[in-house]
C-alpha cells in the first residue's frame, strides 16, 4: 500500500500530464496538470469517457491497434492548443487492459524553449566570434601604448570607471582606440566574465537599427527570419554593450534607448513580452554630442544619461613622444603576426623626424597602416627610410621650418613674406 500510494503522488506531482484509461476509454486516473490543462474536477472525471474531454482522441485506437504512439502531435480542440503526446497500450495476456498517456510539451511551452534555445544559439554564436577575436583584439590596460602625461591619464580614468557600473562615454577622434579602451574596462571589471557586445551605429540601416539592439518575434516584418530574432542588448545580459558611434544612432530611436538605459528592460518588435537585461553600457564617439544636443540633432536627457563618466582620448598629434613606441609596437605586432622571424627592421633618422612631425588625421590607425605599407616581407634587414606620401613630407617639412623661425625670432622679420601655411 505504500508503494502504491508513493507511485500515485509521484505521477500527481509531476509537472506532465498523466492519464490512464480502460480499452473503451473511460478515464481511470488523471493527474492534477492534465485535469487543470483540461479545466476538469478530477473526482468528477474519473470513469467518465475521454471523449466527453477530449473529443477527437486516439487513446481508444491505441487500445484497439495494441500500437503505441510515441512523440505525437495532437490538437486540442476545446483548449486551441498543439501538445506533442504518448500513447502506451498496457498489455497483459495479450490483451490492452488499459491506455497510459502523456502530455509532453504544449505549443506554449514549445514556444517557450523554442525561444530560449534561439537565445542560447545567438550566443553561442556571439560567443564562437569573440573566441576568433580573443589573440589579436581582445585588450587590456597593459596593451594600451603609450608613455606620456596624456595618455597614462586615460588609462587612470578608464581604470576607475572599471571598478563602477556606471555608464561610460568615450570621446575621440576616429582611430584614437576608443574600442580598446571599453574593452580594457570591460575585463577589468565585475562584468569580465560576461560578453562584451559591439555595435557600430554608423554601421547599421536605419529601418533595422530597432530589431537589430533589441531583437524581433517571428513574422514581424517582410524578410524577417521565421524564428525571430534576438537582439543585442539581450545577449548583453550581464556582460557590456558597447555603442560605437553613438552620435550617428536615429533621433527617433533615442527615446526608447533612453528608455531601456533607464529601466534595463524593453521588447521585441512585434511582441509584447517585456525583457529584462542587466548589462554595463559604454558609448564612443568622434562628433561633438554637446553642439549636436543645442542644434537638436541629439536628444540632451540621452546626452546626460550616457555622459556620467567622461573619457577623452587625445589625438596622437598631441602625444608626439608616444609615436616611437607605437611604431615599434606595430612593427612587431606585425612580424609577430605574420609570422616573421629573424628580421631586424630599423627606421632612419629623417623617416622618424617625418612621422613625428605629421598631423596623423587618422591616429594611431594610419601610423599602423604606414608602417605595415613599408614593410617588404622577403628582405632580413630593411631600413625604413624618408620615402612617404608627399602630404606627409609636406607637412613635416612645414612643421620642422615653423619650429626652427619660432627659435630665431630675429629671423622672423626677414621671412614675412614667405607663406608657410
Amino acid at each position: 500500500m505504500l508503494i502504491k500510494n508513493f507511485y500515485k503522488k509521484m505521477l500527481d506531482n509531476l509537472p506532465l500530464g498523466i492519464i490512464t484509461t480502460d480499452p473503451n476509454g473511460n478515464i481511470l486516473y488523471l493527474n492534477k496538470y492534465y485535469a487543470d490543462f483540461l479545466s476538469v474536477n478530477i473526482n468528477k472525471a474519473l470513469g467518465k469517457n475521454i471523449k466527453n474531454f477530449v473529443p477527437n482522441t486516439r487513446m481508444i485506437e491505441v487500445a484497439k491497434t495494441k500500437t503505441p504512439e510515441i512523440n505525437f502531435i495532437h490538437d486540442f480542440v476545446p483548449q486551441g492548443v498543439s501538445t506533442i503526446v504518448h500513447r502506451i497500450p498496457i498489455i497483459e495476456d495479450n490483451e490492452v487492459i488499459a491506455v497510459f498517456g502523456i502530455i509532453l510539451i504544449t505549443s506554449n511551452e514549445s514556444d517557450d524553449i523554442t525561444e530560449k534555445l534561439t537565445l542560447l544559439n545567438t550566443k553561442i554564436k556571439h560567443y564562437e566570434s569573440e573566441l576568433k577575436d580573443l589573440k589579436s583584439k581582445r585588450f587590456t590596460f597593459d596593451k594600451i601604448i603609450g608613455v606620456t602625461q596624456e595618455i597614462n591619464k586615460v588609462k587612470e580614468d578608464a581604470k576607475k570607471a572599471s571598478k563602477t557600473n556606471l555608464p561610460v562615454l568615450i570621446v575621440g577622434e576616429s582611430g584614437t582606440g576608443k574600442e580598446m579602451i571599453a574593452q580594457a574596462i570591460h575585463y577589468s571589471s565585475s562584468r569580465s566574465n560576461g560578453p562584451f557586445v559591439r555595435i557600430n551605429c554608423s554601421a547599421i540601416p536605419k529601418e533595422l537599427f530597432e530589431s537589430e539592439l533589441f531583437g524581433y518575434e517571428k513574422g514581424s516584418f517582410t524578410g524577417a527570419d521565421n524564428k525571430g530574432k534576438i537582439g543585442k542588448f539581450e545577449i548583453a545580459n550581464n556582460g557590456t554593450i558597447f555603442l560605437d558611434e553613438i552620435g550617428d544612432m536615429p533621433l527617433s530611436l533615442q527615446p526608447k534607448l533612453l528608455r531601456v538605459l533607464e529601466y534595463k528592460e524593453f521588447e521585441r518588435v512585434g511582441g509584447n513580452k517585456v525583457i529584462k537585461s542587466d548589462f554595463r553600457i559604454i558609448a564612443a564617439t568622434n562628433k561633438p554630442l554637446e553642439d549636436m544636443v543645442k542644434k537638436g540633432e541629439f536628444r540632451a536627457d540621452l546626452f546626460f544619461r550616457l555622459n556620467v563618466i567622461n573619457i577623452k582620448i587625445p589625438p596622437l598629434r598631441e602625444r608626439k613622444e608616444d609615436v616611437p613606441i607605437l611604431i615599434q609596437h606595430f612593427i612587431d605586432k606585425t612580424l609577430f603576426e605574420n609570422k616573421i622571424y629573424g628580421r631586424e627592421i630599423k627606421i632612419t633618422e629623417d623617416a622618424l623626424k617625418c612621422l613625428i612631425n605629421y598631423s596623423w588625421p587618422g591616429n594611431a590607425r594610419e601610423l599602423q597602416n604606414i608602417v605595415d605599407s613599408k614593410m617588404p616581407p622577403f628582405v632580413k634587414t630593411f631600413f625604413i627610410d624618408f620615402n612617404f606620401p608627399s602630404f606627409m613630407l609636406f607637412h613635416s617639412v612645414k612643421c620642422l621650418l615653423l619650429t626652427y623661425l619660432e627659435s630665431k625670432p630675429h629671423l622672423v622679420s626677414d621671412t614675412q613674406e614667405m607663406n608657410v601655411t
